[in-house]
């Protein structure tokens, strides 16, 4: 008798909803927000401040209970809420236009989530999200692993749907 669960597993690679690219991002990403956050609150924290690229970088722990640039202070369950709806949001957007869709169009999304699922481990565990990357060279927030997936991943999108969305081109 062979599992069940091996069964479902072929009928989603047969039938295109295994996403196996948009997971890797995801899981990627997650990971190394993870494994850096847990560093700055171990070892960083300890210490405070770190200069990481003198004039440029350095690691400074944050425990940052807001937004971008600290933005609704103290309002956790928003950002746990707003996460959860852009998450689902994503995710069906993956599934309804991954075969239209670019590559690149995947990775974007991709890169959202997982930024977005990184930040909401912190918010559900700790009540704050870990910080710890701050420019030096200007006055800048200081910010995390996650914050680069999803500023990667906006930036990319939003590029692909001002200049190289398919879907645009095909009506005109």
């Amino acid at each position: 008798m062979t599992n069940p669960s091996f069964h479902g597993i072929i009928f989603f690679i047969r039938h295109g909803r295994f996403f196996m690219l948009e997971s890797i991002i995801i899981i990627i990403g997650v990971v190394l927000d993870r494994l850096t956050k847990l560093w700055a609150a171990g070892p960083l924290k300890a210490v405070g401040s770190i200069e990481f690229l003198p004039g440029v970088m350095e690691f400074h722990y944050v425990e940052n209970r807001g937004a971008a640039f600290s933005m609704l202070w103290g309002q956790t369950w928003v950002f746990i809420v707003l996460t959860l709806l852009i998450v689902f949001f994503l995710a069906g957007y993956l599934l309804k236009f991954r075969k239209t869709d670019g590559i690149w169009m995947r990775i974007a999304v991709s890169s959202i989530i997982a930024g977005a699922i990184g930040n909401l481990v912190d918010r559900l565990f700790y009540g704050y999200v870990i910080d710890f990357l701050r420019p030096t060279f200007i006055n800048f927030a200081v910010f995390n692993i996650a914050d680069i997936f999803v500023t990667c991943g906006a930036v990319l999108f939003i590029v692909i749907l001002l200049f190289f969305n398919p879907r645009e081109k095909e009506k005109a």
